[in-house]
């Protein structure tokens, strides 16, 4: 038997700062996240640790024994947020309902009743384990005692024993209080040593044994004069500490083992609690654990639990006539069905209503849709009555499983290694997909458009995405993907797809997967995609939002879809010549980093490096993180200053990040056939609407830089003959700006087609625009675009190079010159307060539950969002609308290019150079007029025989 003590007040904090960017809200606007976190992380222990026993502890109210042994104990801990403090009382009130013992004891503090409870469960528990990242609790640890260690993400954690310690420390875990003692705490305010480090301190507990034979022996040391002079001066001190440092076992408790039980919050109470909060998932998870651990369904409650079909299909059926591992019949049992040869798969398409929606899924042997191959179709649907079918899974290939002795027979899976049977599908379902008349309703559905694409099956009739749905209706959602879309929509956990596979199975082989299992996992996407539409679809209608979703996001889908079947031609004997010269790069560069270190070290590690920067060449460490002092790019930006070795730093890893990215990596993403690349386009990822692109990530090419543009260098033109047109929008968030703002400064600017930021550094200084300087128009481009990012005078401040006062007075004067941005800012701000959300031009939402928020430092990222929103959502949809705009031209006429690329407010075409001129104006045409605004778009076109020449 094993026994859970959880440090609640730490559990707490990390429940609150895990959604501090976007708390979590119930539907009466209750913030949840302390409630949602902190129980959610009691049932994964649960679920991962299954213990029998389990007691939440917090700290009382109040000072403690501690305080009165040292006054300023914890002098400097920063008062509880305000917004967490305020979730506390729910949080209570939900461990009531839940009949979760709790304890808070007073003069002591929460390690002191843990530990305690501990010691004293011997004879109760076999094990103890804390749930707690306090490092002063491996003190505690022995045979029988442990530390479960919540990581920095999710439901990562660490496990930690007494061997654990003796193994890292070199000391027995009580040892580690004298080590403590030495090296203070700074969030406790303990004093300690000072100047004595942690590893400092480690290194003379291990070498002395403990305080007492420290002083013992300290004038006859080996340690320096300082550090001898600080002990010294520090003993009373010192030996406090580690009084204080000391964790308490003696605790007075009346305990009720028998309460400390585990059971899960299933009673009536507790669940109409959750779902008032819209804790669905809590409510969830807690039903699925009841199916495993049906021992911890508390008495009177069996009846709230729902059936474990209802909730999860992928698990055994509480039936006498359903084996456990059954995968056949708890598929039968939710209602899907496996057609496996031409006869049923016939049956079931005749009872199917051509006009209805029909919802499409695919199973493939992997995500890369130019050489995945098509596994099984899934289908769900009405038949003529309005009934819904049994969503159906139609096995297009798979592999063989051994015979087993048997004749095999007319059997799915007979003896050969590898079936497909997908000439005999197409011939029935091809004209089903294919059909104008009904809606095609899937996940993602660019990816299934792709694969039945390359497998003859494509898809006609319009198209409803769900993914898409859910991220119009709420773009700034965590994830839109089908799991927790199904999860928050209809109360209802997917199978997972790790649970198609064997624990221990590493091959992970899709085609030998049970067929019964497979047909489970694949027909459930597509019923529960169905059921999303019928939710999702109303939603948008009753918000306004179906004409964005169906004008705009979907056709964009298809453009896209066609831009990655196109795919970009690499150059790979160049990628191979430029591998090369940056490996030959990095060599020079870090022989040149050791001479300037006077050492050799690992300059990929942080570690090193700050031992390097830091100790030996003595500059002035800027900011710290969690493992020690921060190296990252903007300390090292700063330290350039100071020496040439962090400018070195910054360069060898920019070359590293080139090499391993895109010079390495591109290769290997290119199709094995024909070369091509083809990246991914992601409409439901950045919250303002904006596209992103993944393997690869052309995105993140650096624009300025020689190194960026010897990578664009590497992209090509798949025909001889053939150039690239790139064409760029000039300033398009500036342009939204004036339009937006109304104000006639800037407008006039744009109007008349003046030098933006030398007309506005010339209206700040008051002088003619001959007279600015590149310094002055530096500063005011600075700042028309830091406008756009609410950047405040800090910010400004270090762009610019100038001191803070500087940097607001030039703030002030800007929107003087400007007045009209100054009221769109405060106008767009307080209409979010008011509706709770800002639109793009378009109608693009994003809801901005933190505008009112009482954190001042959420509640600024807020108000930063809601003016940046309108201009980069806008921006974001005119891209768009360019896009649709120009491949129906293309469509329509007669200029052979290829759209490949969008990168930012960039697009890239492909074209025969005899047809440049034509495409350069159908282009140029097309998103200069795409969207209408009271001052004019421009864009720049550029041509070349590569990215780089084109890019211009």
């Amino acid at each position: 038997m094993s026994l859970i003590l959880i440090d609640g007040s730490a559990l707490c904090y990390r429940s609150h700062y895990a959604f501090a960017n976007r708390p979590l809200t119930a539907p009466s606007g209750e913030l949840t996240s302390v409630a949602y976190g902190f129980l959610m992380g009691l049932l994964r222990l649960l679920e991962k640790y299954e213990p029998e026993k389990m007691l939440v502890v917090f700290d009382a109210k109040g000072k403690n024994f501690r305080h009165r042994m040292y006054p300023d104990y914890k002098a400097h801990r920063k008062p509880m947020p305000p917004e967490l403090a305020e979730q506390l009382p729910r949080l209570d009130e939900l461990l009531k309902l839940w009949g979760l013992p709790v304890l808070r004891v007073d003069d002591v503090e929460a390690d002191d009743v843990m530990a305690t409870v501990a010691a004293r469960s011997e004879g109760q528990v076999d094990r103890a384990w804390f749930f707690t990242g306090d490092k002063d609790f491996m003190q505690l640890l022995d045979g029988r005692t442990g530390m479960l260690k919540p990581g920095r993400r999710g439901d990562e954690i660490t496990t930690l024993t007494d061997d654990d310690v003796r193994k890292q420390y070199k000391l027995e875990p009580e040892g580690l209080i004298q080590v403590f003692a030495l090296s203070g705490d700074k969030a406790d305010n303990i004093p300690g040593a000072p100047g004595i480090g942690d590893k400092t301190a480690l290194k003379i507990i291990q070498e002395f044994g403990d305080l007492e034979q420290l002083y013992a022996r300290l004038e006859g040391s080996k340690l320096s004069p300082r550090q001898k002079r600080v002990l010294a001066d520090n003993r009373d001190q010192v030996f406090l500490s580690r009084d204080l440092f000391i964790i308490r076992k003696d605790v007075e408790l009346d305990l009720d083992w028998g309460a400390m039980d585990v059971h899960l919050p299933l009673g009536s109470g507790i669940r109409e609690k959750l779902q008032e909060l819209g804790l669905r998932r809590v409510d969830s998870l807690a039903a699925e654990l009841a199916v495993s651990h049906p021992d911890w369904v508390p008495p009177g409650a069996a009846e709230t639990v729902p059936a474990p079909a209802d909730e999860a299909p992928d698990r055994a059926a509480e039936s006498s006539e359903v084996a456990p591992d059954s995968w056949a019949a708890r598929r039968e049992q939710a209602g899907f069905v496996i057609l496996p040869d031409k006869a049923s798969l016939a049956a079931w398409l005749e009872r199917l209503d051509p006009a209805a929606p029909l919802a499409v899924d695919t199973e493939t042997t992997g995500l890369r849709r130019d050489e995945a191959d098509l596994v099984g179709v899934c289908l769900a649907g009405t038949d003529r009555e309005g009934r819904d079918l049994p969503a159906a899974y139609i096995p297009v290939r798979w592999r063989d499983k051994p015979n087993d002795g048997g004749d095999g027979g007319d059997t799915l899976f007979p003896v050969e290694p590898v079936r497909d049977r997908l000439d005999e599908v197409k011939t029935l379902l091809a004209p089903v997909l294919a059909g104008p008349q009904s809606l095609k309703v899937g996940q993602n559905l660019k990816f299934d458009q792709w694969i039945l694409l390359r497998a003859g099956l494509p898809l006609g009739g319009p198209l409803f995405d769900t993914m898409l749905a859910s991220y119009v209706l709420d773009p700034g959602r965590r994830s839109h993907g089908l799991d927790d879309l199904v999860l928050d929509h209809l109360d209802h956990r997917m199978m997972s797809y790790d649970q198609l596979f064997d624990k221990g199975d590493r091959h992970k082989d899709i085609l030998a997967v049970d067929p019964d299992r497979l047909g489970l996992y694949a027909a459930e996407d597509a019923h529960y995609t169905l059921q999303l539409q019928r939710i999702l679809a109303p939603r948008l209608e009753d918000e306004g939002l179906d004409g964005l979703f169906r004008d705009l996001e979907m056709p964009v889908s298809q453009v896209l879809l066609r831009m990655e079947r196109h795919g970009i031609l690499i150059d790979r004997d160049f990628l191979k010549g430029l591998r090369t010269r940056f490996e030959a790069e990095l060599q020079e560069m870090e022989q040149k980093i050791h001479q300037l270190a006077g050492e050799e070290f690992n300059i990929q590690s942080p570690k090193q490096l700050a031992v390097i920067l830091f100790e030996k060449l003595g500059l002035k460490p800027i900011k710290k993180t969690a493992t020690g002092w921060s190296t990252d790019v903007s300390v090292l930006t700063t330290l350039a200053e100071e020496h040439d070795l962090p400018a070195l730093i910054l360069e060898y890893r920019q070359v590293a990040k080139l090499l391993n990215t895109y010079v390495e990596t591109l290769p290997e993403l290119a199709n094995r056939e024909t070369g091509l690349i083809h990246t991914s386009y992601n409409q439901a990822v950045a919250a303002t609407g904006r596209l992103s692109s993944s393997d690869p990530n052309l995105q993140n090419i650096p624009i300025r830089t020689e190194l960026g543009k010897l990578i664009r260098q590497a992209f090509v033109p798949r025909q001889k003959g053939s150039v690239f047109l790139s064409a760029d929008y000039s300033q398009v968030e500036l342009r939204l700006l004036a339009h937006l703002s109304g104000d006639p400064n800037l407008r006039a600017a744009f109007r008349e087609g003046a030098d933006v930021h030398r007309r506005t550094a010339a209206l700040i200084a008051g002088v003619d625009e001959e007279e600015v300087t590149s310094e002055m128009r530096y500063r005011a481009k600075a700042i028309n675009f830091g406008v756009i990012y609410g950047m405040g005078a800090r910010a400004l401040a270090r762009q610019i190079d100038v001191q803070v006062k500087e940097a607001s007075a030039f703030i002030a004067t800007y929107f003087e010159t400007y007045p009209g941005v100054r009221t769109f800012i405060d106008q767009t701000v307080e209409m979010a307060r008011e509706q709770g959300w800002v639109e793009t031009l378009l109608g693009r939402r994003r809801l901005l539950p933190d505008i009112t928020s009482s954190n001042n430092r959420i509640r600024s990222f807020a108000e930063r969002v809601a003016v940046n929103t309108p201009i980069q959502g806008t921006a974001a949809d005119l891209i768009k609308l360019a896009m649709l705009r120009i491949q129906e031209q293309l469509d329509a006429g007669d200029v052979p290019a290829l759209m490949l690329l969008q990168v930012h407010d960039e697009l890239v075409l492909e074209v025969p150079e005899q047809h440049l001129q034509a495409a350069r104006d159908l282009v140029v045409t097309g998103m200069e007029s795409a969207l209408e605004l009271e001052v004019p778009l421009v864009v720049d076109a550029h041509s070349g025989a590569n990215w780089a020449e084109a890019h211009g």
